[in-house]
């Protein structure tokens, strides 16, 4: 074995008990001795390391790390914290992070892929370090940020590629919407496809604007709160921004489905005829001792025609996405009212339930206007 590679296996063996000590560990405080030893490790490797399990290591204990200061501080600004400064500034150098599409890994593990893989594989693979850099938003400055949004548009081409690279993960989905209306309320310019109500249109038309899905989530995910009550403010507070990027959506999924309802053809096969353009030759063929002659006739017309298939308009059969989500708070309030009449509730139902008949109201006046 030689040295690089010993190192790497030293790096990695080390990565793994850092893990261990600083995410599986039960305490409740991650003790500053190791913090500070994990920065350190972070910072003279990442840079200088490909994409491998050690930069995968190295990103995944620091995604962690970075989530849970951010819990800690209940998903606000998080004020002059040494490890987002140090981890911020380590990115000031590097100008461009390259993520392989022969390999995926989940939680730092290495699994093998074709080579042929698909490019969803390249955004899986990049989601986590996407998810890092995303909540180290406190401390973000322009230029980082001006970086970090290039790199995403190198990996993901289209949100519904963004969407579908996070969205396996709840947790780190909703923690990820959640940092982008952070940045997005500090006045940060981000891309279309990156916009914080874009997506969570997105995400929500996904889950079929399931409310059952919101309340699975508010159970089990603790950034759930936060995430649906500063959307609901946000939208709230942005009324008509809203349904406008509704009905852009809207416009947008009618398009691609008009382009994927353009005219299709079928070749069918019509009966072959003679004809006195036809080729004709003579062939000998040896049966035992016996020559046998045979006429071959090759026709110089097509004997196909292109058949049109019936075209079914259904751009005008979606429903828009402001009535969808006019559905989605009514049956979202009545869940949350029942669940709060048995007294069952693991968290304070109120603040929601509030929000939501705010938006009820405006909802049911932009569908008064809508009609007039």
């Amino acid at each position: 074995m030689d040295h690089s590679s010993k190192d790497k296996k030293d790096l990695l063996l080390k990565l793994i008990q850092w893990k261990a000590k600083l995410i599986d560990d039960s305490s409740e405080k991650i003790a500053e001795s190791l913090l500070l030893e994990f920065i350190l490790c972070f910072v003279q490797n990442f840079s200088s390391t490909d994409d491998s399990p050690e930069r995968r290591e190295l990103i995944c204990i620091a995604e962690k790390i970075a989530a849970k200061i951010w819990q800690d501080c209940n998903f606000r600004v998080v004020k002059e914290n040494v490890f987002f400064v140090k981890i911020i500034d380590s990115f000031e150098t590097v100008e461009k992070v390259e993520f392989l599409r022969e390999e995926i890994w989940f939680g730092g593990v290495l699994s093998s892929l074709p080579s042929t893989s698909n490019e969803s594989f390249v955004g899986i693979n990049a989601a986590r370090f996407f998810s890092l850099l995303l909540v180290l938003l406190a401390e973000i400055s322009q230029l980082i940020s001006e970086k970090l949004f290039s790199w995403m548009e190198d990996v993901y081409e289209e949100p519904e590629g963004f969407l579908e690279a996070i969205i396996e993960h709840d947790d780190r989905c909703l923690t990820i919407l959640l940092a982008l209306l952070q940045l997005m309320k500090k006045k940060l310019e981000i891309p279309v496809k990156f916009h914080p109500i874009n997506l969570f249109l997105r995400l929500f038309k996904k889950i079929d604007f399931d409310p059952q899905t919101i309340l699975d989530w508010l159970y089990s995910e603790i950034v759930a709160i936060p995430f649906l009550l500063r959307f609901l403010k946000e939208i709230d507070s942005n009324f008509e921004e809203f349904s406008n990027k509704c009905a852009h959506l809207d416009n947008i999924t009618a398009k691609r489905i008009r382009c994927s309802n353009a005219k299709k053809y079928t070749v069918e096969n019509l009966p072959v005829v003679k004809s006195p353009d036809d080729l004709v030759f003579t062939v000998e063929e040896l049966h035992g001792e016996k020559v046998v002659e045979r006429e071959v006739r090759i026709s110089t017309k097509r004997h196909v025609k292109l058949v049109e298939e019936e075209f079914q308009d259904v751009s005008n059969c979606q429903e828009p996405l402001l009535e969808s989500f006019s559905e989605f708070v009514i049956r979202l309030r009545l869940k949350l009212e029942r669940l709060e009449e048995t007294g069952l509730a693991p968290f304070n139902i109120q603040p929601v339930v509030t929000l939501l008949e705010k938006l009820e109201e405006k909802l049911e006046e932009s569908s008064r206007n809508a009609t007039v």
